[in-house]
């Protein structure tokens, strides 16, 4: 994070960390597969263990937000604009958040910046029996699920993610200062509180600036 090992740089050899940071082999090799899984090394086998671009990477196996997910990586997350309003939404939300056709929901529109520079346009509808008043809340927030946290006590415990690809509008293109037909990433996202869908999201967001990254493991296998 402080720039001592650029990116594409080897990390020195294990005997020589060890002797670094005074600590055991194991140690050195559980930090490495940490650093790995978090997106910060690639261990090439023959090759050495490499540095990779800090780009934004959001881990799929535990359940975060976007802008968290910039800021772990040492991005300073701001808005360059957002507004509340309650609405009725498209028949798709409703569906999602099972709602009867017509029932108003909130709905939530950010452009996100990374370090000043447009990353997403994220339009979030959410079901508003828990979250009376959010309408008074517009600009006083970058991280949606933190805000839920501290101002309604309010913590998704799971997530449904649809990830496609789409090319950037003549819209998109202005919000996000890139050139018509740029790839972005699509998500489509429901959230549940327990067994209870709260949150439909829809994010574009740059594909070239950020990248998800997947843990699978298979339960109960054993060789």
């Amino acid at each position: 994070l402080d720039g001592k090992y650029k990116t594409g740089m080897l990390l020195p050899p294990e005997p020589e960390l060890e002797k670094i940071f005074q600590v055991s082999r194991t140690t050195i090799r559980r930090a490495i597969s940490m650093l790995q899984s978090e997106g910060y090394l690639k261990v090439k086998q023959g090759h050495g263990t490499e540095i990779i671009d800090i780009s934004t990477i959001q881990k799929l196996n535990s359940l975060t937000s976007l802008p968290e997910s910039l800021i772990e990586k040492g991005y300073k997350v701001t808005i360059q604009g957002d507004y509340i309003q309650k609405v009725i939404p498209p028949k798709y939300v409703n569906d999602a958040l099972n709602q009867k056709e017509g029932s108003e929901v909130y709905k939530i529109e950010q452009i996100q910046c990374a370090n000043k520079t447009p990353i997403s346009i994220i339009v979030s509808f959410l079901a508003p029996d828990y979250i009376q008043g959010l309408e008074n809340h517009s600009s006083k927030f970058v991280d949606l699920y933190k805000f839920l946290n501290t101002q309604y006590n309010i913590v998704l415990t799971t997530a449904v993610d649809n990830i496609t690809a789409i090319k950037a509008d003549f819209l998109d293109s202005q919000i996000l200062q890139v050139p018509v037909g740029e790839p972005l990433l699509y998500n489509k996202r429901i959230g549940y509180l327990n067994d209870f869908a709260f949150e439909c999201s829809i994010a574009k967001i740059i594909a070239d600036r950020y990248e998800y990254r997947v843990h699978l493991e298979q339960k109960g296998y054993k060789v």
